[in-house]
């Protein structure tokens, strides 16, 4: 069940939307696209896209009116890029819903008898309380959690409200889960109920970009170098630049707002993270799309400018979550892994920014009952008369199959270690996800060294031992290897 507490999160202007819904009328719609997946795709794999493409379009239509014109296209750039030669052949249809529900077993538990809890010290005490509960006494008493609270009182929130100054005792009550703190501190509530809204909505459009890089790469092949920064809404041209007053602007300028005192080369360096972002991301396009599709529909303004402060700041903390999951290139830079990274402010640390952490952590971990295809030729009798006739030869039909590769992930903390396993079906991707891992995961998690895209020492995990292995042969699909 998708959480909904703030629905809706911004006044919508019927006006503008009933005319986007016009222009758009010439395209397919959700269910034409979905009928055209279905043909092209086998039975396996359609039975878990269509209902949970259309589980994303009903959610979306309640918290992102704008998705429901986006998403055919979406889905047919993902089809296109998964069946082609590009890197990007994995599916991000089934992919995103099933992050979302990796999220909330992170947060919430996997079940009452066996939560995800983080240990923690308190008064020489070890205690276990839930992860959405860590992250939730991250943003209250980390010092780097400081400009979530600055962004609030920017958007309206008064600055002693109770929900910027929690009652609960640091020392005391932070040592028990927040069902079990005094009722009167409601900040620990809505906090959480706020956290686990925009992580939800964040996982559930994550991807959201990759049409950039699809549109990227064309750009490449004809030798186009310049790098695209620039939306366009009707007849106006929507820069970075847009966004200054935005979040997402100050968590690229390192989780900070320009102070008056700030050296003026720093706009030019966030320049240039946000150029490299568009050029190497899809996380930064995708935030920069999110944020300027839910500003086309928002109402003017009529009396107080801030209306439903709380609301519009779940879009605004989802899109850093969108942006930030994938950033470690723009973040490294040339250095290699272990090397002092290129942009060091860029780093998703839990004390700074629990939701991207969490967010990035889940999208690490959906490996399993994630497609992807392979298209090899076969004899088709059935389907193919130069088959039937024997009229092929050696040119066989092309057949597309499509599977998941991992089945099942496990993963627990012990101390300081947290261990990821992925079961993987057959040798072949064994092999080839343990060299992923070699290669490029040292550089998403702290893995190898310190300096890995994603922190978890706020806590006390210290390093990550990331392995595949064989699944066992009673859960394997078809013969063993």
């Amino acid at each position: 069940m998708a959480p909904k507490n703030f629905v809706p999160y911004t006044g919508l202007d019927p006006r503008a939307y009933h005319e986007l819904k016009a222009r758009e009328k010439k395209h397919r719609s959700i269910e034409d696209i979905l009928h055209e997946i279905e043909r092209r795709t086998d039975l396996m794999y359609g039975e878990k896209l269509i209902p949970l493409a259309r589980y994303s379009a009903a959610y979306a239509a309640d918290t992102f009116p704008a998705f429901e014109i986006v998403y055919p296209e979406a889905i047919g750039a993902d089809w296109l890029a998964m069946t082609g030669w590009q890197k990007h052949q994995r599916d991000h249809l089934i992919h995103q819903p099933l992050v979302a529900y990796t999220v909330l077993k992170l947060l919430r538990g996997w079940n009452k008898e066996n939560p995800f809890a983080i240990e923690r010290t308190i008064k020489t005490n070890k205690v276990s309380i839930p992860l959405i509960d860590a992250c939730v006494d991250t943003i209250l008493f980390s010092p780097g959690c400081r400009y979530l609270k600055e962004y609030l009182v920017r958007m309206g929130v008064k600055e002693n409200s109770e929900l910027l100054n929690p009652c609960c005792d640091h020392q005391c009550n932070l040592s028990k889960p927040i069902t079990e703190r005094p009722r009167k501190c409601r900040a620990c509530t809505l906090w959480k109920m706020m956290f686990i809204e925009a992580a939800f909505m964040a996982a559930m459009l994550h991807d959201l970009g990759y049409s950039w890089q699809y549109a990227r790469m064309l750009m490449r092949a004809a030798d186009y170098t310049d790098t695209i920064t620039t939306l366009k809404y009707e007849h106006h041209k929507i820069t970075p630049l847009s966004f200054a007053n935005r979040l997402l602007y100050a968590v690229l300028n390192g989780y900070q707002f320009s102070a008056a005192s700030q050296p003026v080369m720093w706009d030019h360096r966030v320049s240039d993270v946000i150029a490299k972002a568009f050029d190497d991301t899809h996380g930064l396009p995708g935030a920069f799309t999110f944020l300027l599709l839910c500003d086309a529909f928002r109402d003017y303004p009529r009396e107080k400018t801030h209306t439903y402060p709380l609301r519009q700041f779940i879009i605004e903390w989802a899109s850093v979550a969108i942006c930030m999951h994938d950033m470690p290139s723009v973040y490294r830079g040339k250095s290699k892994i272990g090397e002092y990274p290129e942009h060091p402010q860029l780093r998703v640390s839990f004390d700074k920014d629990p939701l991207s952490a969490v967010l990035g952590l889940a999208d690490y971990l959906q490996e399993f009952e994630r497609h992807s295809v392979e298209i090899f030729k076969t004899e088709d009798a059935l389907n193919c008369s130069n088959c039937r006739e024997n009229r092929c030869g050696k040119n066989l039909c092309p057949t597309l199959a499509f599977s998941p590769s991992c089945s099942e992930v496990e993963f627990h903390v012990k101390q300081n270690v947290a261990t990821i396993i992925f079961h993987q079906d057959d040798v072949a991707s064994v092999r080839n996800k343990n060299y992923f891992i070699h290669k490029s995961d040292g550089e998403y998690l702290s893995h190898f060294s310190q300096t890995g895209f994603l922190d978890f020492s706020w806590l006390g995990i210290d390093k990550f031992d990331i392995l595949a292995k064989l699944k066992a042969p009673s859960l394997r699909k078809g013969p063993d290897p």
